[in-house]
């Protein structure tokens, strides 16, 4: 086993009882002490916290050092990966070496040379909605267990417990936008996204990734788009994958 219970225990309690109840803490300094404390206890290489900001895609937001960062930034730049899988299906998404992974061809040129290998990411959310994801990486290849889930997803439900409160008590900031942001925009997202599925027979991912391209194309917000989707326009045609006459497509 990765993660020893007790640890967890104790790293939990800790970072509760080292914040006075009336202590009212900026929120980017009340997420920096969670993710310092994921770091610590599960002494990866790095982590990052991506959030969907006010026009519906998915923004990096921060990373304990330069590798997290590179993952993230490429993340949100093409709009694949391990976070944006996690933050469209609202699943645990895990890749032991993103180097020999299929799924991502377009990501790992440009992080696993930064020096990111293995990725674990968890969904984060507000409200029961799925807003962004926190990700933890190796700079080796490492086979990640239920253990390892349960720590990570028990950090995460801190960090979703600062941002609801955050959003609650309405204090001001550039996550507190984000956040409001993404809770007005996602249900549309949503739909567009299920609307695509039905009428070009893709998978949500697919689906996701040709409207992220869509919008960054048409310089216009994921979700204005998203909208024009669900009223019958085809937003995404060209940008879907071709058949692949070979295997019987099309």
């Amino acid at each position: 086993m990765h993660i020893d219970p007790a640890t967890l225990a104790g790293s939990l309690d800790a970072f509760a009882a080292s914040t006075p109840h009336d202590e009212v803490l900026p929120v980017e300094a009340a997420l920096a002490r969670v993710i310092d404390a994921t770091q610590r206890l599960f002494a990866v290489a790095g982590i990052g916290l991506m959030l969907s900001d006010a026009e519906g895609a998915l923004r990096y937001v921060g990373a304990t050092d330069e590798a997290a960062r590179a993952l993230e930034t490429a993340q949100e730049e093409l709009a694949v990966g391990p976070c944006v899988d996690g933050y469209v299906t609202g699943l645990i998404v895990t890749t032991d070496d993103l180097a020999s992974d299929p799924r991502w061809p377009e990501l790992s040129p440009r992080v696993v040379p930064a020096g990111v290998a293995s990725v674990l990411g968890v969904p984060t959310r507000l409200g029961g909605v799925v807003i962004g994801s926190l990700n933890v990486y190796r700079s080796e290849p490492y086979s990640w267990d239920a253990s390892d889930i349960a720590a990570v997803q028990a950090h995460n439900e801190v960090l979703e417990g600062i941002l609801s409160t955050t959003v609650a008590s309405r204090q001001q900031g550039i996550v507190v936008a984000q956040l409001q942001g993404a809770l007005d925009r996602r249900v549309v997202i949503d739909r567009a996204i299920g609307v695509l599925m039905e009428r070009h027979t893709i998978s949500d991912i697919v689906a996701f990734a040709a409207l992220r391209r869509a919008a960054r194309d048409a310089r216009v917000p994921v979700a204005d788009l998203a909208a024009r989707a669900l009223e019958g326009e085809d937003v995404v045609g060209a940008r879907l994958p071709r058949p692949d006459p070979a295997r019987g497509e099309g």
